[in-house]
């Protein structure tokens, strides 16, 4: 499958971000079976946008239907709301005044961060830098909360929360982890490999001048199987191709003849006799293009040369 990223870094960074993540929606998961929805339903909920957040790494990682833009907006929008549900709506009880008072400040500020980030009209331009405010206030907050449910008694539902509120962190963490602007993809270089240049034909003899009148350019693919042979045949009109897959052999009436590899270009003779044969054992596959005028025949067969060919 194809990823995004190929540095070991990147790689790293986002898998432990993912197993984590997934960790800790597994315990958010076994704590509403084990607490019941009445003591864990705000945790379930929020937990909803946490994994729509896991989702959306997981398929920017794999480069499944989201855009660079759409990942960093979507995301953000997700850890938004859970800042409204968890910290301010409904923000855990904090047996610590300071801490409860630092803890709903930094809340606020990240929302106005992440409102002021994505009320400009140039959001497309959201930066790594903003993405590391918004993850480091959140580890702080975490941090804060974490200190606070040290203070109080342990139980066994104060253990989940020293887990759980360490999830959106990890999540703001993979958002840095992630993070790269469209301008930062690499550019795919057009390669061009030129195959023939040439002002003669396969034999050496010199190529006529264009025709005169209404040109008319024709491009045609051939397919001759194994053992076949063409007619005895001259061209009247310029012409050129790519061999693209087995091997022919090309002879002239006067026995001057051209073995054309898979890969290579031929420039055919012009109002010279020849034909074709196919003596590999695999299908010749041939992409021929005439330079032409209106009336003019591709090609003129010569039967009475060669009268058993197909």
């Amino acid at each position: 499958m194809d990823i995004r990223f190929k540095q070991k870094s990147k790689i790293i960074d986002i898998s432990i971000v993912l197993l984590a993540g997934i960790a800790s929606v597994g315990m958010m998961i076994y704590a509403v079976f084990h607490f019941g929805l009445k003591n864990a339903w705000n945790e379930l909920i929020l937990n909803m946008f946490y994994m729509a957040c896991l989702v959306m790494i997981a398929m920017y990682f794999f480069k499944v239907g989201i855009s660079t833009n759409q990942f960093n907006y979507w995301c953000s929008v997700c850890v938004g709301i859970t800042v409204l549900l968890r910290d301010i709506l409904f923000p855990p009880p904090l047996i610590n005044y300071p801490l409860h008072l630092a803890c709903i400040t930094l809340s606020v500020i990240l929302v106005l961060m992440l409102v002021f980030f994505y009320s400009r009209k140039d959001w497309k331009t959201y930066s790594k830098r903003n993405l590391w405010m918004i993850c480091i206030v959140d580890m702080v907050l975490a941090i804060l909360y974490h200190i606070d449910i040290i203070l109080e008694p342990t139980d066994e539902y104060t253990a989940f929360l020293l887990t759980e509120i360490w999830i959106r962190p990890t999540i703001t963490y993979g958002l840095v982890a992630c993070f790269v602007k469209e301008d930062d993809i690499p550019e795919q270089q057009v390669q061009s490999t030129e195959l023939i240049r040439t002002s003669q034909s396969w034999d050496g003899v010199e190529l006529p001048d264009y025709l005169q009148g209404r040109p008319e350019l024709v491009a045609i693919k051939y397919e001759i199987p194994a053992g076949q042979k063409l007619s005895w045949h001259h061209h009247p009109v310029m012409n050129h191709g790519i061999l693209v897959q087995g091997e022919l052999t090309i002879i002239s009436e006067n026995g001057k003849n051209k073995v054309v590899h898979e890969g290579e270009a031929i420039v055919e003779m012009v109002n010279t006799i020849h034909h074709g044969e196919n003596r590999g054992s695999k299908p010749v596959i041939l992409y021929m293009f005439y330079l032409s005028q209106e009336g003019l025949p591709l090609s003129v067969q010569h039967p009475d040369i060669l009268e058993d060919v197909v």
